[in-house]
Order: structure tokens, then C-alpha cells, then sequence
């Protein structure tokens, strides 16, 4: 059996910005899901899920919802699906349903993904620092 269950987020233990957005989410209240947090810098996360692209999960949040058969959802995606299992949100998931809430979410989280690329580019740590080449397979 892995160490590793899901549905788990994958994020990024190097950015500031997506430390805060996992203790924020440890917090919140999700229904129906008991969600798992992994680094990205984890090695382990790329065997125990091998369907995963190294590269991609770098640029981009990544939920990994099951391994058999492999469930991914990313990017702007990944909000959405946090803001559905949220009850207290659920309230005003219909702003969202619509084409400008979607569009609302989509540029939101381009905006904060933007600025993340932004923090690790001028990050001493993080600038050199190179993802492991796997094969895409578009998840």
C-alpha cells in the first residue's frame, strides 16, 4: 500500500504563496473528500503516481483525485472543484456556474499562478532548479 492517498493537492513547498494556500485549505471545511497534501519537491509523489508530468506540476496546480484509473484536474480547475466540496461556499456556487464566474475564477487563478512564476524566477533557491524530464501524457 503507498503512503501516498487521494485525492491529494500537490503544491509547492518553495512558494510562499502556495504554503499559505495549503494552511488555508487545512482549515476550510471540505464535504465529501478528506484531502492529502504533498509536495512537489517530493520525489516519491512521480513513482507513486507515474502518470504525473514533472514539468507541468511545476507550472501549475495539480489534484491528483484517483490512481486507478488516474484522475487529474489542474490549473483553474483545481478551484472550482475546491469551491464545489466547500459548504459554505456552496451558498454562492451559482456566481461560478456562470460564464463570467468561470471567467472570474480562470483569471484569478492566472493571475496568482502568473505571480508565482514571477517569485520563483527571481528566487535565488528556486531559479536554477530544473524538473525531472517525463513524458507527457497531457495530465
Amino acid at each position: 500500500m503507498s503512503k501516498y492517498k487521494t485525492p491529494c493537492l500537490l503544491f509547492d513547498n518553495e512558494c510562499p504563496l502556495c504554503k499559505r494556500f495549503k494552511m488555508s485549505l487545512e482549515r476550510i471545511e471540505l464535504r465529501d473528500i478528506n484531502l492529502s497534501f504533498y509536495e512537489i519537491q517530493d520525489e516519491g509523489i512521480y513513482q507513486a503516481f507515474p502518470f504525473l508530468n514533472a514539468e507541468r506540476v511545476n507550472k501549475e496546480i495539480h489534484l491528483v483525485l484517483s490512481n486507478d484509473p488516474p484522475k487529474v484536474i489542474h490549473g483553474a480547475e483545481v478551484l472550482t472543484f475546491l469551491i464545489d466540496k466547500n459548504p459554505k461556499i456552496k451558498k454562492f456556487s451559482w456566481l461560478i456556474d456562470s460564464d463570467m464566474g468561470q471567467k472570474a475564477v480562470n483569471t484569478f487563478y492566472s493571475s496568482v499562478n502568473s505571480l508565482r512564476s514571477h517569485l520563483r524566477s527571481h528566487c535565488s533557491k528556486c531559479k536554477n532548479k530544473r524538473a525531472k524530464p517525463q513524458i507527457d501524457t497531457g495530465l
